[in-house]
């Protein structure tokens, strides 16, 4: 797949999300890193900081260049987002479901935060899993779905 627009990719990205029953609102800017080591960002905004306008994402221009690559890009940095929901939680039975599967640290998180997200996108995306030594995405989307419905958060 090639040369997508970011208004597809998102579109693509959010009805896999759907799919998934996240339902959540996030932005996507294309920005033209002068430090040429990142892709994609999760850049700000979470869903503790932003006032309901959701989480911002940046993707490089050059990954516009590989569609597939742009929309499992953007659903890595939403995993991001499920693994900050998770820390700030504070819930042990969240923080346990991801640090057992992924194990490691990272960002200050008793968990390997990019290998979760890598395998939270391709999981999504093609059903397969990169790090994680079992298939627990869904018992995560599903605690994450449970917990933002609990607190009254933009998911279904």
């Amino acid at each position: 797949m090639t040369n997508l627009s970011v208004k597809s990719a998102k579109a693509k990205a959010v009805r896999i999300l759907c799919d998934h029953g996240v339902h959540d609102t996030f932005t996507v800017k294309v920005k033209n890193p002068k430090n040429a080591r990142w892709v994609a960002m999760y850049r700000g905004g979470s869903q503790f900081r932003n006032a309901g306008r959701g989480p911002i994402f940046w993707i490089s221009n050059s990954l516009l260049e590989d569609s597939e690559e742009t929309i499992i890009s953007i659903l890595h940095e939403y995993g991001h987002v499920i693994a900050e929901f998770f820390h700030f939680s504070r819930k042990a039975e969240l923080i346990k479901l991801i640090a057992d599967n992924w194990h490691g640290e990272s960002f200050g998180r008793l968990w390997d935060e990019e290998s979760f997200a890598e395998d939270f996108a391709q999981y999504l995306y093609s059903g397969q899993l990169a790090f994680g030594v079992n298939n627990i995405i869904d018992d995560v989307i599903n605690a994450y779905i449970n917990e933002m419905n609990s607190t009254g958060d933009n998911t279904d």
